[in-house]
């Protein structure tokens, strides 16, 4: 992972999905605790606060083991069984294309050992590592600043 700088004053980690099927994408993190993701195949920025990722965290903390649980078709017919995309669906943002952020934020918190994940490509799963994901997460997004 290499930290590069493509807006003026913030550095973007590279990161990738964590499944099957691998997706590249861009993410940062502000002083405000901010999560900022830009998947590869869209210019779009997403964002989740900081109260969002508070809610995801403590979500993640009170289970053993939590399902990514982000499959498009059963998120649009409310079949999805629990699990983190499910979770950020009913309870941050009713889009489906930004529940399916589950997959990027699964991976970041993977990546900087806030979540273990059970290692699987399918039917991948979390569990808590750390319970302090805002300091955790700065040390490492600071560490891998290059300037």
């Amino acid at each position: 992972m290499v930290a590069t700088k493509i807006l003026s004053e913030y550095y973007w980690i590279q990161e990738s999905t964590l499944g099957g099927k691998q997706r590249n994408f861009l993410w940062r993190i502000d002083e405000q605790y901010n999560l900022y993701i830009k998947r590869s195949a869209s210019e779009k920025v997403e964002m989740f606060t900081e109260e969002s990722l508070d809610k995801i965290h403590n979500y993640i903390s009170e289970n053993e083991w939590i399902d990514l649980a982000n499959n498009v078709a059963k998120l649009g017919k409310d079949e999805e069984k629990d699990g983190l995309g499910k979770f950020i669906y009913e309870n941050i943002n009713k889009d489906i294309a930004y529940a399916q952020l589950a997959s990027q934020v699964g991976a970041i918190f993977t990546s900087v050992d806030i979540w273990v994940c059970n290692g699987k490509k399918i039917n991948i799963k979390f569990r808590i590592a750390s319970n302090e994901w805002k300091n955790t997460i700065t040390d490492y997004y600071s560490g891998k600043i290059i300037t």
